[in-house]
């Protein structure tokens, strides 16, 4: 189901399987930390297009008995660029628009998934790694039928999913040899389960100090990749304090440096005016404006041009955020140093949980569009991170050896005024941070409910453009004053807006769910 209560726990997922992963371990005695395992595990398989244990994300992490912490084990730059390094583009259709991916070895980063995720669930989980990976070992040996949706992704990137004779050979069709997998057909995946098999048996260090490392690293140094042993051999995961803002009465905890997703976020909150008193999307020049700005602003923040583009009012408001905010101070002089200056003088996929005993966690993880590239007899691919363009505002391969990746992605908790609590994320590539901003503007400051706030059309801002979702494209159309932007009109629900699953815990102890139709959500309570 797409929205969901329960008094026990609640979870929103990507897929049906991933939830019942989830839900499977919080009915087996196991809390939110367990339920977000098993759920991943499982998302490798039911979401192959948007996670892996190939991949990188983050966790912001709410334990019952100890303070919120951010979980950051995404993609680390390989510590030395090989000058014969390269990538190849395909692109991926999206029907409303289409986006450049860079795939091959020379795309891929070190994956932290399997390092972050196995460390949160070895400090605050209560069930066995194996009882966890339950799910995701009968998905591996029974298959899984393709869903309308998941076809729909295999669709778009039927180009990139290609490109490879191993990933054809796992993702092909039988119906349509040469093709993708098709909606109703089983996607059979067996080595993933030998692959949970060596995760259960060695943890994380096989993977990272033995045969993972060994293989992919092998494969790099033959067919003109970055990575070494020494990248696997040196991961690390980081655990973060929170970057924490107020915004009427909510407080909110976002993603920090270096990641970029949890600081724009941050600004288009403080630039925005604290109450919208319009309702949306029915609202005047003025009105849409003030939704349309910050993302504006979120976009344009990241690279010198676009700082040009800004106008005086803009930068004031940001020079006035950063002098109330250290912490905002910090991170815009760490992640866009090129501001400062005119200032002082882009698959992805979201889980969702909270369980009774007050745990509560939101995880966004990502194998970009995937580099094509499998390990042999692993049954996932690897990332392709390094030819994310969104990832490098600078310009592809402007990457810097050995540090994080300064990713989109921005898992988010709030604590809202009347005493609920919010779990909220996307998938999205450079879309989450607008998708993120437009939830959280309509639950803090127009008090809607969590399922209006997710349905409601979604604006994103990039390229000197406006892409909207097709109800307020036909909104803005018909202003008096037209607006003075080029409006990209995308049909609704359209994927492209990313998939922002969400649970809220009410002050009475009851909790909703509501997965994102965008992107196939589903939620499971108990």
């Amino acid at each position: 189901m797409v929205s969901g209560m329960g008094s026990r726990y609640i979870v929103a997922a990507g897929h049906p399987a991933t939830a019942q992963a989830a839900g499977y371990a919080l009915e087996s005695g196991g809390n939110a930390f367990d339920g977000a395992l098993a759920g991943w595990l499982a998302s490798c398989l039911a979401e192959p297009v948007l996670t892996s244990p190939g991949g990188g994300g983050f966790a912001m992490v709410a334990p019952a008995s100890s303070q919120p912490r951010l979980y950051d084990f995404f993609t680390q730059t390989p510590r030395t660029a090989n000058p014969d390094g390269h990538t190849f583009p395909l692109e991926a259709d999206f029907g409303s628009t289409r986006q450049v991916f860079h795939l091959g070895a020379g795309s891929i980063a070190t994956p932290g998934c399997v390092a972050g995720i196995l460390r949160m669930h070895a400090d605050f989980g209560k069930l066995p790694f194996s009882e966890c990976a339950a799910p995701a070992r009968q998905i591996s040996r029974d298959g899984l039928k393709i869903t309308s949706h998941a076809a729909t992704l295999l669709e778009v990137v039927n180009d990139l999913y290609r490109a490879t004779p191993e990933a054809l050979e796992l993702f092909q069709s039988k119906i349509n040899p040469g093709q993708c997998l098709m909606q109703d057909e089983v996607f059979e995946n067996r080595d993933f389960g030998d692959f949970l098999d060596m995760l259960e048996s060695e943890g994380a260090r096989w993977f990272y100090e033995g045969d993972i490392g060994r293989i992919v690293s092998d494969y790099c140094r033959n067919h003109d990749g970055h990575l070494t042993r020494e990248d696997f051999l040196n991961y690390k995961i980081e655990i973060r304090e929170p970057l924490k803002i107020r915004r009427n009465g909510a407080t909110i905890l976002l993603n920090p440096p270096p990641s970029m997703g949890g600081i724009l976020v941050a600004l288009g909150l403080l630039i925005g005016k604290p109450n919208i008193t319009a309702g949306y999307p029915n609202l005047d020049r003025a009105g849409w404006y003030e939704w349309i700005r910050p993302l504006k602003l979120m976009s344009e923040l990241r690279t010198p041009e676009g700082m040009a583009r800004l106008s005086d009012d803009d930068l004031s408001a940001i020079k006035q955020i950063m002098s109330q905010n250290p912490q905002i101070n910090a991170a815009v002089e760490s992640l866009f140093p090129h501001a400062l200056s005119q200032l002082h003088a882009r698959g992805t996929t979201q889980l969702s949980i909270m369980d009774r005993e007050g745990n509560e966690i939101s995880m966004t993880t990502s194998n970009g569009s995937g580099s094509a590239i499998i390990p042999k007899g692993t049954g996932f691919m690897l990332n392709n991170m390094l030819g994310e363009e969104d990832l490098q505002p600078e310009g592809l391969n402007t990457w810097k050896p050995d540090q994080r990746l300064a990713s989109m992605m921005a898992p988010t908790l709030a604590h809202l005024s009347d005493g609920s609590r919010l779990a909220t994320g996307s998938g999205g590539s450079n879309r989450i941070r607008s998708t993120i901003l437009q939830i959280l503007r309509h639950v803090i400051d127009n008090r809607s409910g969590l399922e209006e706030a997710i349905n409601a059309p979604r604006l994103h801002w990039e390229s000197h453009q406006l892409h909207a979702e097709s109800v307020a494209a036909e909104v803005l159309d018909s202003l008096p004053d037209s607006v003075e932007w080029p409006v990209i009109e995308h049909s609704i629900p359209n994927l492209f807006f990313g998939g922002a699953h969400s649970v809220i815990g009410h002050k009475n102890g009851s909790f909703h769910g509501q997965g994102d139709p965008r992107r196939g959500g589903t939620t499971i309570h108990g």
